[in-house]
This record gives C-alpha cells, structure tokens and sequence, in this order.
C-alpha cells in the first residue's frame, strides 16, 4: 500500500512537471507570436521604465526617427529630438501616468535637420514593473496636405480632392485592415493566455497539495524518529552506562549519546515547540505516557525514580496549561 501511494505521488509530480513544460513552451510561442506582430506593425514603438529610459523598441521606429536601434536603446525618451523639452516631455510622463494614457502631436528633428510631425498615443501600465507603451506614427505629409492654400490648388481642386479623398479612403481600408486583423490576433492571444492561466493556478493548486502532503509526512517522519531515539535507544543506553564498564565503554555510550542527541537535536527543537517549551526529558516522558506507559514502567525505562518520573509529568501538565483541570494527560497528548 506504502509503495503505491508513493507511486501515485511521483505520478502526479510528474504529470504536473509535464503540463508546467507544455505551459512554459505555449507562453514562450505566444511571446515570439507577439514580437513578430511588433515589429511589422506600421507604427514605431517604445517600452520605457517609470523614469523614461526606453527598454524596447520596433523596426518602423528606427525607419521613422532615421536612426539604429542602438541609438535608441537605453536612452531617456526626454533626450530624444522631440520638440518637447526635457521638462515637457517629463509633464507628458507624469499626465500619461494618472490618466493612464494620452494622446499629443509633437515635432521630432531627424540627423539631417529636417523637421517631421509626431504622432503620439502614450499609454501607462501598472504592476510589478511599470511600464509605459508609446505608439508613434510621421504625420508630416497629413500636415502639408493640410496646409495647402486654396491658391495653390487652383482650378484642379476638384481633381485633386478626388485623388486625395481616394488615397485617404485607401489608407483607411489598409490601417481599418491592419488593426482589425491585430486586434482579433490580439484577442485570440488574450483567450488563450487566459485559458492557460486557469490551468497554472490548478497546476499551481494540486502543487500546493503535494507540497503539504509531504510537509506532513515530513514531519510524521521527524516525529517517529525522535519518538524511536528517546524511546528505543536513549533509555537502554541510559542503563548500559550504570552497569559496569571500563573508561572506554564508558567514553564509546558518551560518544553515542552525543551522536544520537545531534541527530535528533532540530526535530527535538520542533516538537519542544508543540509542546509548549518542554524539555527533552519532558519530552521522552510525554512521548512515553502517550504510548500508554505507566509512571513505573516509564522510571525502568529511563532509569529514574517513580518519584521524579511523578514531578516531570505535573511540569508537563503545568507547561500545557492542564493544571487544576480534570483532563486525563495521555488523552490529552493524543489529541494534539
């Protein structure tokens, strides 16, 4: 029977290592899933700490900045070439941060000087390591397509106003394309990481359960060993040392009694703390009066008078609070 629920427990341990792997392995393609869909996004992006060091980037980002990812990478987004000073954009992190997110247009001045319009949606998570998202797109050729003066238009309004409106249709249909095939790519990500987060916590539960089952049998295992020194060994060694023996018997029972007493010392530690403070004599006695041993049973055993085996138990009693009170001590030490 011991060697079947043994058995049964190496099964379950390692059927929980199995699904943990098949978990890990899932998150770890859904993050290469989601690494692919960040750098063929049409947007650049950021991931920054709380302070605005910029911890992560994406390939449209370095196309839109005309820079290396090298040049990005650990800067401070403030000591970037936006139009923003570095106290503005320190504003812009602090506005992000309590309304969680924010939505701003900027000027950023690329190595070659020109100057290009900056479209920014700022976002704030919260937790362990919060982050902030910021997602950016070049808006400059909106913004000349805006300026353009009814003079320089001219007789052709019509035509070109047809043209652009179509371009404009266009792109709508392209982002409206890309954002909805993201977004059900996101979602279905989103249900998945979920329903595999609900069988962590039941891989997470059944843990917990074979982690206590073998804190008990742990300490039952403690327990019996402590309970078989001070019981089986300590008192026959105690006789042993009465009877007559020369100075290298006498030194050989030492020796094994300091052994057997620094093996059982840490489980003697723990029971005395059950046991409100006991000391280890008190401690034999309490085991032995569990075992149903009588005061005279228990004085031949360990070698002492009936008398003091009589004081240990009414300090055992007083210790666990049992003085004055009719309660029978081995019933009581069974019962704990």
């Amino acid at each position: 029977m011991k060697d079947t629920h043994i058995s049964s427990k190496s099964g379950n341990n390692e059927k929980a290592r199995t699904e943990t792997e098949q978990l890990h392995e899932a998150l770890q393609e859904q993050r290469h899933h989601n690494e692919r869909i960040l750098q063929l996004m049409a947007d650049g992006f950021f991931m920054t700490d709380i302070e605005g060091r910029i911890l992560k980037t994406n390939r449209s980002a370095t196309m839109i900045l005309a820079c290396s990812e090298s040049d990005i990478l650990g800067r401070n987004i403030r000591d970037l070439r936006f139009e923003e000073t570095s106290a503005g954009m320190l504003k812009r992190l602090a506005k992000i941060m309590t309304a969680g997110s924010d939505h701003f247009e900027t000027e950023y001045r690329l190595g070659d000087g020109r100057v290009i319009d900056i479209d920014i949606i700022g976002h704030f998570i919260e937790g362990g390591n919060n982050r902030f998202f910021f997602f950016f797109r070049d808006v400059t050729t909106k913004q000349a397509e805006h300026g353009q003066s009814d003079e320089r238009v001219g007789a052709d309004m019509p035509e070109k106003t047809n043209v652009g409106l179509k371009v404009l249709t266009d792109r709508a249909d392209e982002d409206k394309t890309d954002i909805s095939g993201t977004l059900e790519e996101i979602n279905a990500g989103v249900k998945v990481l979920l329903k595999r987060a609900g069988r962590l916590e039941e891989i997470n539960a059944g843990l917990k359960v074979l982690m206590g089952r073998a804190d008990e049998d742990r300490t039952t295992l403690e327990e019996k060993v402590l309970s078989g020194v001070t019981e089986m060994i300590v008192p026959f060694l105690e006789r042993l040392g009465n009877t007559r023996l020369d100075d290298r018997q006498k030194t050989y029972v030492q020796i094994i009694k300091s052994n057997l007493s620094d093996i059982i010392s840490p489980f003697s530690r723990k029971i005395s703390a059950k046991y409100s403070g006991m000391t280890p004599t008190e401690i034999q006695v309490a085991s032995l009066v569990k075992e149903g041993k009588t005061s005279k049973e228990i004085a031949e055993m360990m070698n002492l008078s009936s008398k003091t085996i009589e004081v240990h138990r009414k300090n055992i009693r007083k210790k666990m609070g049992l003085t004055d009170r009719k309660v029978n001590l081995r019933t009581y030490l069974l019962s704990l």
